[in-house]
C-alpha cells in the first residue's frame, strides 16, 4: 500500500510501504509530531524527481484521484489526455507532497 507521513504542513508519500516503514522514516527525520495514514488515490510516478500534483477527473459520472509525479504540469496534462482522453479535469494543482525513494 502507499503511505502518506505529513509533518508540519508538508508530508512524503511512501509507494509500496507499511505503516512501519512510515514509522521508520519518521523517526530517521527525527520528527516528533507526524501523521500516518494510507494513501489511496492512485499515485503515478513518470519522473521520481517531478512535484505531486493533484488530479481529480470524472468520466462517465465517475470521478478518480490521482497523485501524480512528474516534471511539469505540462507533462502531467499530456498523461492525463494520453491515458484519459475522454476525462473532464475537475481539479488539478501542485501537491506539497514528495516522494520518498
Amino acid at each position: 500500500m502507499n503511505i502518506l507521513l505529513t509533518y508540519s504542513g508538508s508530508g512524503k508519500i511512501l509507494q509500496s510501504a507499511t505503516f512501519e516503514d512510515g514509522v521508520t522514516l519518521a523517526n530517521s527525520l527525527s520528527l516528533s509530531i507526524y501523521n500516518l495514514g494510507q494513501f489511496t488515490n492512485q499515485l503515478v510516478v513518470n519522473d521520481t524527481n517531478g512535484v505531486g500534483y493533484a488530479v481529480s477527473l470524472v468520466n462517465s459520472g465517475t470521478q478518480t484521484n490521482y497523485l501524480i509525479f512528474d516534471s511539469s504540469a505540462t507533462n502531467v496534462l499530456t498523461w492525463i489526455s494520453n491515458n484519459h482522453e475522454s476525462a473532464t479535469i475537475n481539479s488539478f494543482g501542485a501537491s506539497p507532497w514528495t516522494l520518498h525513494i
